[in-house]
């Protein structure tokens, strides 16, 4: 369960962040 690095979940928590600020962007 561990097999991806950290700095994996890092970027899978920007992006997630991103598309919500896109979708309130586009509000």
């Amino acid at each position: 369960a561990d097999d991806r690095p950290v700095e994996y979940s890092d970027v899978w928590i920007h992006s997630g962040r991103l598309r919500v600020t896109s979708l309130l962007l586009r509000r």
